[in-house]
């Protein structure tokens, strides 16, 4: 598969962002595809193409066309200064009128992106920026000090643990809100959740569920958790001067080690101490958040999709839609 996507795919995919097709030009190129998964495989020719894609998780060629145009326009959408950048806004806000024929792949792509948006908004800038370095030097980071083993622990120890890092690190004293966050993804039906539990003095003060009928990524799902947590702090009254931030999501830590973060992290201007917590080790407010984000895959919170989950969603809608294929050819048999 590696031979494959870098030999093959990509000649076959080389400047699909910016060219339109019809179903015929893009024959040989499928045709070239089923033959490789017949390679790969080792299938003969009278073994079902919706077969092979569903065991090699390879959509169609046009499929991975659609993909290209629509993350090639997005960026154009990430980037004020882009030539394009104000006719694809233009043309994801509305439709444009069919006489408008001469861009017409940046109209094919912002039609895909307006199918995907619906009610919720497109990010019209980068989904990481550099963390500035006053704000980085009030930001702490303890990430090593509980491993996956904690999860093998007698019942209770791992809490006990826990909780006595943040007695230690002063995370009990009025003026600090120690907030745990977690996100919850399911791809089949597209589900994404995220929840966060704010406590002030070892008691809960507010709880937050959200979620969507978009299948994210789990990293999105708990940035998007860590978001609601913040806004919550913004109306506590009187406003903390330090928080506590538990996640059970290593990437999410790495990330910003590295320097990067959301850019609306950059309105909190506050001390924040990132901790890691295992998830499912028995840590009681962590394992609360967990259940909020669960319970709220239902509920449908309007939230800002960037390019990662455009890709996400895409290949969800793909992944499906091959699946759904192959049962039916299983039921016509």
């Amino acid at each position: 598969m590696c031979l494959y996507y870098s030999l093959v795919l990509s000649r076959l995919l080389y400047g699909s962002e910016v060219y339109s097709y019809t179903s015929n030009q893009l024959r040989p190129a499928e045709v070239i595809q089923n033959g490789a998964m017949r390679i790969i495989t080792g299938c003969t020719r009278d073994t079902s193409i919706s077969a092979l894609r569903y065991m090699l998780h390879l959509p169609t060629v046009a499929q991975q066309h659609q993909l290209n145009q629509t993350l090639g326009v997005f960026k154009t959408l990430e980037r004020p200064n882009h030539p394009l950048h104000d006719i694809a806004r233009r043309f994801t806000d509305r439709a444009p009128r069919k006489r408008l024929t001469r861009s017409s792949w940046v109209r094919s792509a912002c039609e895909t992106l307006r199918g995907i948006r619906g009610r919720h908004s497109l990010r019209h800038s980068d989904s990481w920026v550099p963390i500035p370095e006053d704000l980085l030097c009030d930001w702490r980071f303890h990430v090593d000090h509980l491993g996956a083993e904690c999860r093998d622990w007698p019942a209770g120890e791992a809490n006990a643990k826990v909780e006595h890092l943040l007695d230690q690190l002063g995370a009990n004293r009025p003026d600090s809100v120690v907030v745990a966050t977690d996100g919850s993804v399911t791809q089949d039906p597209p589900r994404s959740g995220w929840g966060a539990v704010l406590r002030v003095e070892g008691r809960s003060v507010q709880t937050y569920a959200g979620g969507t009928r978009l299948a994210l990524s789990s990293l999105r799902a708990e940035i998007e958790a860590v978001t609601r947590a913040f806004e919550l702090t913004d109306n506590l009254s009187p406003a903390p001067r330090s928080l506590f931030v538990l996640t059970d999501s290593q990437s999410l830590l790495r990330r910003l080690e590295t320097g990067l973060c959301p850019p609306e992290w950059l309105q909190r201007a506050r001390k924040i101490t990132w901790m890691y917590c295992p998830g499912h080790s028995g840590v009681a407010i962590n394992e609360h958040a967990d259940r909020l984000a669960g319970k709220a895959s239902e509920v449908s919170d309007r939230i800002s999709l960037g390019s990662k989950d455009i890709a996400m969603i895409i290949k969800n809608q793909h992944t499906i839609q091959v699946a759904e294929q192959e049962c039916e050819r299983e039921v016509g048999r």
